[in-house]
Protein backbone atom coordinates (compact mmCIF):
# COMPACT_ATOMS: atom_id res chain seq x y z
CA UNK A 1 0.00 0.00 0.00
CA UNK A 2 3.06 2.20 1.12
CA UNK A 3 4.28 1.93 -2.71
CA UNK A 4 0.48 2.44 -4.42
CA UNK A 5 0.59 5.89 -2.05
CA UNK A 6 4.08 7.00 -3.26
CA UNK A 7 3.51 6.44 -6.98
CA UNK A 8 0.24 7.89 -6.86
CA UNK A 9 1.62 10.82 -5.03
CA UNK A 10 4.75 11.43 -7.36
CA UNK A 11 2.01 11.40 -10.28
CA UNK A 12 0.89 14.77 -9.07
CA UNK A 13 1.19 17.77 -11.53
CA UNK A 14 3.37 19.26 -8.83
CA UNK A 15 5.76 16.40 -8.81
CA UNK A 16 5.42 16.13 -12.65
CA UNK A 17 6.76 19.81 -13.08
CA UNK A 18 9.32 19.60 -10.54
CA UNK A 19 10.65 16.61 -12.21
CA UNK A 20 10.83 18.38 -15.62
CA UNK A 21 11.96 21.81 -14.36
CA UNK A 22 14.34 20.51 -10.95
CA UNK A 23 15.75 16.50 -11.71
CA UNK A 24 15.70 16.33 -15.78
CA UNK A 25 17.67 20.07 -15.48
CA UNK A 26 20.59 18.82 -12.62
CA UNK A 27 23.82 18.88 -13.42
CA UNK A 28 24.15 15.45 -11.85
CA UNK A 29 21.54 13.66 -14.07
CA UNK A 30 22.62 16.21 -17.82
CA UNK A 31 26.09 14.75 -17.01
CA UNK A 32 25.71 11.29 -15.85
CA UNK A 33 22.90 10.04 -17.78
CA UNK A 34 22.19 11.80 -20.65
CA UNK A 35 20.87 15.70 -21.64
CA UNK A 36 18.06 14.17 -24.19
CA UNK A 37 14.70 15.21 -21.96
CA UNK A 38 12.92 12.66 -24.07
CA UNK A 39 14.99 10.17 -23.19
CA UNK A 40 14.69 10.80 -19.48
CA UNK A 41 11.28 10.98 -19.62
CA UNK A 42 11.37 7.48 -20.51
CA UNK A 43 13.10 6.18 -17.97
CA UNK A 44 10.88 7.97 -16.05
CA UNK A 45 8.23 6.20 -17.17
CA UNK A 46 9.47 2.80 -17.35
CA UNK A 47 10.63 3.41 -13.93
CA UNK A 48 7.26 4.30 -12.92
CA UNK A 49 5.78 1.44 -14.59
CA UNK A 50 7.95 -1.12 -12.59
CA UNK A 51 6.82 0.12 -9.63
CA UNK A 52 3.06 -0.20 -10.71
CA UNK A 53 3.97 -3.89 -11.94
CA UNK A 54 5.40 -4.73 -8.40
CA UNK A 55 1.91 -3.47 -7.43
CA UNK A 56 -0.31 -5.51 -9.44
CA UNK A 57 1.74 -8.18 -8.60
CA UNK A 58 1.41 -7.83 -4.82
CA UNK A 59 -2.64 -6.96 -5.70
CA UNK A 60 -2.48 -10.43 -7.60
CA UNK A 61 -1.07 -12.60 -5.60
CA UNK A 62 -3.76 -11.35 -2.81
CA UNK A 63 -6.27 -11.35 -4.90
CA UNK A 64 -5.77 -15.25 -5.20
CA UNK A 65 -6.73 -15.24 -1.83
CA UNK A 66 -9.99 -13.66 -1.87
CA UNK A 67 -13.16 -15.51 -2.01
CA UNK A 68 -14.18 -13.20 -4.28
CA UNK A 69 -13.61 -14.71 -8.35
CA UNK A 70 -13.60 -10.67 -9.81
CA UNK A 71 -10.79 -10.58 -7.40
CA UNK A 72 -8.88 -14.05 -8.03
CA UNK A 73 -8.86 -12.86 -11.51
CA UNK A 74 -6.95 -9.54 -11.42
CA UNK A 75 -3.69 -10.71 -13.00
CA UNK A 76 -6.03 -11.11 -16.57
CA UNK A 77 -7.67 -7.58 -15.89
CA UNK A 78 -4.02 -5.80 -15.10
CA UNK A 79 -2.58 -7.78 -18.17
CA UNK A 80 -5.85 -6.44 -20.62
CA UNK A 81 -5.07 -2.80 -19.05
CA UNK A 82 -1.56 -3.67 -20.07
CA UNK A 83 -2.08 -4.90 -23.53
CA UNK A 84 -4.74 -1.70 -23.85
CA UNK A 85 -7.12 -4.60 -24.76
CA UNK A 86 -8.90 -2.51 -21.59
CA UNK A 87 -9.08 1.38 -22.09
CA UNK A 88 -8.19 2.98 -18.59
CA UNK A 89 -9.39 6.02 -19.04
CA UNK A 90 -13.30 4.58 -19.66
CA UNK A 91 -13.30 3.08 -16.18
CA UNK A 92 -14.32 6.85 -14.29
CA UNK A 93 -12.34 6.99 -11.68
CA UNK A 94 -12.87 10.43 -10.01
CA UNK A 95 -9.36 11.94 -8.66
CA UNK A 96 -11.55 12.56 -5.46
CA UNK A 97 -12.43 9.29 -5.02
CA UNK A 98 -8.62 8.63 -5.26
CA UNK A 99 -6.92 11.13 -2.72
CA UNK A 100 -9.25 9.35 -0.32
CA UNK A 101 -8.87 5.83 -1.03
CA UNK A 102 -4.76 6.68 -0.85
CA UNK A 103 -5.11 8.74 2.82
CA UNK A 104 -7.35 5.53 4.35
CA UNK A 105 -4.17 3.15 2.70
CA UNK A 106 -2.02 5.79 4.31
CA UNK A 107 -3.49 5.28 7.59
CA UNK A 108 -3.64 2.29 6.88
CA UNK A 109 0.57 1.65 6.49
CA UNK A 110 0.48 3.44 9.52
CA UNK A 111 -1.45 1.78 11.74
CA UNK A 112 0.56 -1.87 10.20
CA UNK A 113 3.54 -0.33 11.23
CA UNK A 114 2.68 1.00 14.60
CA UNK A 115 1.35 -3.05 15.16
CA UNK A 116 4.43 -4.35 14.01
CA UNK A 117 6.46 -2.52 16.62
CA UNK A 118 3.72 -3.48 19.31
CA UNK A 119 3.99 -6.93 18.65
CA UNK A 120 8.12 -6.36 18.30
CA UNK A 121 7.91 -5.40 21.63
CA UNK A 122 5.28 -7.83 23.25
CA UNK A 123 7.47 -10.67 22.01
CA UNK A 124 10.51 -9.28 23.38
CA UNK A 125 8.46 -9.10 27.04
CA UNK A 126 7.47 -12.68 26.77
CA UNK A 127 10.76 -14.04 25.62
CA UNK A 128 11.90 -11.97 28.95
CA UNK A 129 8.84 -13.47 30.65
CA UNK A 130 10.06 -17.29 30.20
CA UNK A 131 13.58 -16.69 30.97
CA UNK A 132 12.83 -15.31 34.37
CA UNK A 133 10.10 -18.02 35.54
CA UNK A 134 12.91 -20.11 34.82
CA UNK A 135 15.71 -18.36 36.83
CA UNK A 136 15.44 -18.90 40.98
CA UNK A 137 16.99 -15.55 41.64
CA UNK A 138 14.01 -13.89 43.51
CA UNK A 139 15.76 -10.64 43.66
CA UNK A 140 15.85 -10.54 39.75
CA UNK A 141 12.65 -11.62 39.47
CA UNK A 142 11.01 -8.45 41.39
CA UNK A 143 13.09 -6.34 39.72
CA UNK A 144 11.88 -7.33 36.53
CA UNK A 145 8.19 -7.16 37.62
CA UNK A 146 9.15 -3.61 38.52
CA UNK A 147 10.47 -2.59 34.97
CA UNK A 148 7.38 -4.31 33.70
CA UNK A 149 4.75 -2.93 35.70
CA UNK A 150 6.76 0.85 35.01
CA UNK A 151 6.54 -0.06 31.01
CA UNK A 152 2.72 -0.99 31.05
CA UNK A 153 2.34 2.64 32.90
CA UNK A 154 4.13 4.28 30.30
CA UNK A 155 2.75 2.08 27.61
CA UNK A 156 -1.08 3.51 28.68
CA UNK A 157 0.01 7.13 29.58
CA UNK A 158 1.75 7.62 26.06
CA UNK A 159 0.69 10.10 23.67
CA UNK A 160 -1.98 8.27 21.00
CA UNK A 161 -0.81 9.47 17.61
Amino acid sequence: MNLQAHIHKSLTDSEISKLKTEILKSEGVLNLVSSNESHLLDLALTEKLDDLNRVAAVVSRLGKKCSESALQGFEHLYGDMESGVIDVKELGFLVRDMEGMVRKMERFVNATANLYGEMEVLNELEQATKKFQHNQHEESKRVFEQKLIWGLRWYLRRPKG
